[in-house]
Order: C-alpha cells, then structure tokens, then sequence
C-alpha cells in the first residue's frame, strides 16, 4: 500500500504550544484556509467527537464551517464553535443534502472540503466536483460487513468511482488503510495514515482500582459493536464474583432487544443500560475497566479516553485496537468468538493490581502519543498538501 504515516509523538506537555507553533505552514498571513467539515452524523460517536476536536483544535488560520445533521448533541457544539453550521437532513436525503451543500459552496467559497464518513462522503465529493472545490475524505471505517453481496459489490464499485473527485484520502488506523487500499484505492493514490486522537480534561477524577470490578462499554447499540456479547460478558463475570457491576453507555436499534435479553438473563442486578452520556469522562472515571465487544473497529475514540483515562481495557483482537493494545502491557486482547478467551481476559481484570498496572500503562501511552491536537496539525498537513497542489494545477 502507498500510505503515508503521520502523527509524530505529541506529549501532553507540548500541547501547552500555540497552535501557530505547532503548524506555522496553515497560519501565514497570505496563506489563510477556509474549510468546510461535512459529517452524516451529529449524535453521540466517535465521528461527530472527531469533528468536534478537529474545529477545536485546527491552527489558527484555518477557518472552520461544519455541515451536519440537527441532532443532539453536536450540532449544538457545532454552532457554538465553528464559524458557521449548514443543516442537512438525514443521511437518506441525498439530493436535499447534495443541493443545501451546493448553496453552501456557492455562498461561503471554502478553500476545501473534508468529508467524514460514508454518508458525508457520498454527498460531498459530487458538489466538490460540480463547485471545484478539492474534497479531502475521511473514510471512519469500510463498514460492509453487514451488507449482501450485490450491496457489497455496488458500494466499493461507488466508492472507486468517487476517487476521481477525490483530492486526499485520510484513514484513522494502519489496518483501516490497508482495507482502503485492497478494497477501494488499489494502489492508485496514497493513503494517508492519521490515528484519531483524544483531549482528556485536566481535572479528571483518578481511577479506583481497588474493591469490586466496575466495567463499562461505550458503544452504539447495533450490529457493528455486538452488544449481546457483552451480555455474555457480564454472565461469565458473575459466575465468578456476584458483585461485579456492568455499565452499557450507548443507544441504537439494538436497545429494546438488550433489554429483553437482561431479563431473561436475570442480569439486572449486575448489568445497567445508561443510554447516551456526552461528555463521557464522568462514565469512565465510575469505571475501573473497559470491554468491546466490537466485530470490527478502526481506532475508536470511545477506546482512547477509556485508555486516557487510566482504564484496564478488555477488547477483541481487531483492526485498530492491535495498534493501541499492547497484548497484557497496557490491556488485554482477545480472539473474537473465543469464549474460554473472553472468559480468561476477564479473570484477569478482578485482581485490582492487575487493573492498575494494565490502565496506568494505558494511561501513559495514549497520552504520549494520541492527541487531538496532533490529530489536527497532521490533518492540516494534509490540507496544505492539498492546496499545494491546487495552486500548481
């Protein structure tokens, strides 16, 4: 794969820098970049959270618009930040989606276009090319897993054609890359490499490893992330101490089923759905460890707070959690469909010290080396390189 690697190690004492240090190439006077961010998602997530982090934390110089669905809560955040919002519809509306994003080119003449996600993909890529505005694409996951195979088939056939309108191509992950390139890119453009990352607040609680495990997941509650499995989760932990506690922070179209399945499985003294919380830093600090339970990932953010935070993480050998876990180092890793190994990885996060041991290394790595605001000099990286190029035709 021709990929191209990015986010050196940022410390969380070099994010004390301005954000004109940290990239000068995006804040020179005569060299001011207007952006427009599209995303098919507003509610709780890591794609809106990454939105949100990237208005937040761009350089200065880089003017940020946000196109996005009205939903709770980011949209909210969104006009609070950026310097102006477009409302589109639901991700289904294509042609109401393509026509307000039309107008908002035609209006406010961004420099560029970044796209994030399948939906905000397929909107913003045809008006880049109708308004010859470069759209640089985030792709947040090839997720094709749940689809047949005509499905399948004709959504990689749109995707390949979509490249001729395509400026830049960034994925969140090593493995999210080379998916791209196999299924999509076939070695025809670079693939730039950007690992999420996340900005923990200063003044978060410290974790208590000690006395009963206290699990969370934080997930949406559909078939990507296999919430019944931590239902599975939680039964084999109580076979072994009655008085674990399990948090499910999420909501989805799975919901109504999970809450059938805890009472069929008699779980609910162990088990509690919490629904969305946004911010999410109060759910983790109740925590002493974390569990996916996830059939595929890129990087999810919702794994680096709980890392940042100093959790013991639980999470299926998949995708871009193998980038951030370091097998029994800082959290543990386990086969997909292996009970006997959910079951020993779980055993192992009921001895505190294990916990503690496990979430401070977590701690120090994510902190060290996954930061939103490295995040963000990298992605404008990649913008310059793209207006390089615009103004060389």
């Amino acid at each position: 794969m021709t990929r191209q690697q990015h986010n050196d190690p940022v410390s969380v004492d070099e994010l004390s820098s301005s954000r004109s240090e940290r990239y000068p190439l995006a804040v020179s006077k005569d060299r001011h970049l207007s952006v427009l961010l599209v995303t098919g998602r507003a509610d709780v997530g890591g794609g809106p959270e990454h939105v949100m982090r990237l208005i937040e934390d761009l350089p200065d110089g880089v003017d940020v618009s946000v196109a996005a669905p009205e939903e709770r809560p980011y949209h909210q955040r969104y006009a609070a930040t950026a310097t102006s919002v477009v409302t589109l519809e639901g991700r289904r509306r294509l042609p109401v989606n393509w026509w307000r994003l039309w107008r908002a080119t035609q209006r406010t003449r961004p420099s560029l276009i970044h796209s994030h996600g399948k939906g905000a993909g397929l909107v913003s890529r045809p008006v880049g090319a109708l308004s010859r505005t470069p759209v640089v694409h985030t792709f947040h996951g090839v997720h094709i897993d749940q689809y047949g195979p005509i499905v399948r088939h004709a959504y990689l056939r749109l995707e390949r054609l979509l490249l001729w309108a395509t400026a830049a191509i960034i994925a969140v992950s090593e493995s999210e890359g080379e998916l791209i390139d196999e299924l999509v890119v076939r070695g025809r453009r670079p693939v730039h490499v950007i690992p999420n990352g996340v900005a923990p607040p200063g003044d978060l609680d410290a974790v208590d490893y000690g006395g009963t495990l206290r699990l969370v997941a934080v997930a949406r509650l559909t078939y990507q992330k296999n919430p019944e499995r931590l239902l599975d989760a939680a039964e084999m932990l109580r076979a072994i101490e009655p008085a674990v506690r399990v948090r499910i922070v999420g909501a989805g179209e799975l919901e109504p089923t999970l809450v059938a399945e805890i009472e069929r499985r008699s779980l609910g003294d162990v088990v509690e759905l919490r629904g969305e919380r946004s911010p999410i830093w109060n759910e983790l600090t109740w925590a002493n460890a974390y569990l996916s339970t996830a059939r595929w990932e890129g990087m999810p953010i919702s794994l680096l707070e709980a890392m940042a935070a100093g959790l013991a993480v639980v999470v299926p050998h998949i995708g871009g959690h193998t980038e951030l876990v370091d097998d029994r180092l800082n959290g543990l890793l386990w086969a997909p469909d292996d009970d006997e190994a959910l079951r020993v990885a779980l055993g192992s996060v009921l001895d505190p010290s294990t916990r503690q041991r496990l979430g401070e290394s977590a701690r120090e790595k994510v902190r060290a080396r996954f930061s939103s605001a490295a995040t963000a000099s990298s992605v404008a990286m990649v913008y310059d390189e793209v207006m390089s190029s615009e103004r060389r035709g």
